[in-house]
């Protein structure tokens, strides 16, 4: 890999790749994908909270 790259969007996380392959260098972009987050159990309430203000 020579270089990544991500973008948040409002459709989504768009993710893009340099790479180096036998035959030069290649251009990848994945297509559009729903961003997520992980949080700890515990703070699972607190979460729910602010986001239902939000």
């Amino acid at each position: 890999m020579l270089t990544r790259h991500w973008r948040d969007s409002t459709a989504g996380t768009e993710v893009a790749f340099w790479l180096a392959t036998d035959d030069g260098p290649r251009y990848i972009r994945l297509p559009v994908q729903p961003s997520v987050a992980f949080l700890p159990a515990e703070q699972r309430e607190q979460a729910e909270v602010l986001l239902r203000r939000a």
